[in-house]
């Protein structure tokens, strides 16, 4: 019995290698065990080649089903969708979207890999030909891929509430990722699913597993880690934050008048459209006329800044898209996580995060679009204390370590994970300790120069205690009651966010160095600082926070 399954396998993988040749053996073996009907969850690093283990099993799969098999792909944004059934149209593979499908087309079935955002196939027209035994597409479906599977867990609040977040249910963003296990039903039986990521830890591993009803898995996890990725994280002010963006003025007018070289492409990834508007004005307004490049003239067609952001008309995005991947004029991009996913950029050598990612899944999704050439790149993070408040606890570890980034950001992905053998090449904090005296280690990279502001000047800490902590949460609650004097519309406002202002003071009570701190925090939450417009109205107009939320591209994909 066992010779015989040996045999089996042989004879699978001979199938596969036929097909393609060149898979890593970890794409071989989820390959083949969708090809035994075995769910597979596959965790595999940016640029490992994901997609290429549903393409070899689409093939070989259609060759056992002589020329009649579907692989059903979910994928959360279109530009993934678009980018995927260009490539296998390229290879003369028939690909399509279910959503420019209709009736006859699901009846005919002209195509052997389907994309589909979630919402999309769980509509009745869809489910109705998935369902119904007799169609072409219930007979054909032999797999069911969703790819960025951990969006499972972010998009459907099954993080938030592992997180204890305070989310509520009807907060939920795109839940249909949630109810993807109901297609399970649909399919003839025995179809796999084949889950896929690039980043996972172990109770995101276990969601995802969870969620879509995969039985006993095979998984296939490799670490996340990427040796030429140096992480450095730069704690500053609120108030002199900006100033962390002056060493990429620097470097974009040196290259413009210095040198014939083009300015390295570069993603500054922002929390939300306030955060957006504020470092592309700052960028524009401390470039000048730099910000046109070597011409310097004025037009939008030679700015070398772009915005990039779920609310993007969509031939913006698709020109910021290009752009990248084509080396073309616009070097530097603002942008939302709506940027973090999928999309295929070469040569990015400075990813830049205006604020910590909530997760560091998140961080790792974006730190993702940067060196799948091979080259080293930047992790450049910048924040002041009051942003770690909505971060997940493993962001704050990391962030606040004093040991090596790259240890703190990879060690739920990886337990075994090491700082790198030549130390600066590392982190910030490993480059302090570096002696080597191989070439870079003494070298001062220029987002690492110290930014001297009026808080930074002198460095105060103190030892708060427990008791100290509720003494000031007292106090401030003693000043909110005095200022409502009984105002109903105060009052409100004060069961609304008093909460969620001690929340953030007790996070950052040990970094206070002065009122003023305190007073920007205030101007964050009281009302008599957000000039005529009620605070929802500010919230939803000018501080729309993007969280897991933005990364949609829902405007481009018809979905909820």
């Amino acid at each position: 019995m066992a010779s015989l399954v040996q045999g089996n396998n042989n004879s699978l993988v001979s199938k596969i290698r036929a097909i393609d040749p060149y898979l890593k053996k970890e794409q071989e073996q989820a390959v083949e065990k969708l090809l035994l009907g075995d769910d597979v969850l596959a965790i595999l690093p940016t640029g490992f080649g994901k997609s290429r283990i549903f393409q070899a099993y689409s093939r070989v799969k259609d060759n056992e089903m002589n020329g009649c098999s579907v692989v059903l792909v979910i994928a959360p944004l279109s530009s993934i969708i678009d980018d995927q059934i260009t490539a296998l149209k390229s290879s003369g593979y028939p690909a399509t979207d279910v959503k420019f499908l209709q009736h006859e087309d699901l009846d005919r079935c002209d195509f052997k890999v389907l994309f589909s955002s979630a919402e999309n196939v769980l509509t009745t027209k869809f489910q109705d030909h998935l369902l119904n035994r007799q169609s072409e597409l219930h007979k054909r479906v032999c797999c069911i891929v969703v790819d960025e599977a951990h969006t499972v867990e972010t998009w459907t609040g099954k993080r938030k509430k592992r997180m204890n977040s305070r989310r509520k249910p009807d907060d939920i963003f795109r839940c249909a990722f949630g109810k993807l296990a109901t297609l399970r039903s649909f399919c003839r039986e025995g179809t796999p699913v084949l889950a896929l990521t690039g980043t996972a830890d172990g109770m995101t591993q276990k969601t995802i597993c969870e969620q879509l009803i995969m039985k006993t898995p095979h998984i296939i996890n490799i670490s996340p880690n990427r040796k030429n990725l140096r992480f450095s994280v730069q704690k500053c002010s609120k108030s002199d934050r900006h100033k962390q963006l002056d060493w990429l003025v620097e470097l974009v007018k040196n290259v413009i008048d210095k040198s014939t070289e083009k300015i390295p492409k570069t993603i500054i990834f922002c929390n939300s459209l306030k955060d957006i508007a504020v470092v592309l004005n700052y960028l524009l307004l401390k470039l000048g006329l730099y910000a046109y490049g070597r011409s310097k003239k004025n037009t939008p067609e030679n700015l070398v800044i772009g915005i990039f952001h779920s609310l993007s008309w969509p031939h913006c995005k698709e020109q910021i898209q290009q752009s990248i991947r084509q080396d073309g004029i616009q070097r530097i991009n603002v942008a939302s996580s709506a940027l973090s996913m999928g999309v295929d950029f070469p040569n990015i050598r400075y990813v830049i995060n205006w604020g910590p990612a909530r997760s560091l899944i998140e961080q790792h999704q974006e730190a993702g679009r940067a060196g799948r050439d091979g080259t080293q790149f930047h992790i450049v993070i910048c924040y002041h204390g009051n942003q770690l408040s909505k971060c997940d606890e493993d962001v704050k570890n990391f962030v606040k370590t004093e040991g090596c980034f790259r240890v703190a950001a990879y060690k739920p992905f990886d337990k075994t994970i090491a700082p790198l053998t030549v130390h600066h090449n590392c982190c910030s904090n490993c480059a302090r300790n570096c002696s080597c005296q191989h070439n870079g280690c003494n070298i001062k990279l220029p987002f690492e120069d110290e930014v001297i502001g009026s808080e930074d000047q002198v460095s105060m800490t103190r030892v708060v205690t427990q008791e100290d902590r509720k003494d000031v949460e007292n106090a401030f609650l003693e000043v909110f009651k005095e200022l409502s004097s009984g105002q109903i519309w105060f009052m409100s406002w004060f069961c609304c966010h008093t909460l969620k202002f001690l929340e953030v003071l007790h996070e950052i009570c040990d970094d206070i160095s002065a009122i003023d701190t305190i007073l920007e925090m205030m101007q964050d939450f009281d009302p008599f600082f957000q000039a005529e417009e009620s605070i929802l109205d500010m919230s939803e107009q000018y501080n729309y926070e993007f969280d897991e939320s933005d990364s949609s591209n829902s405007l481009d994909t018809d979905e909820c």
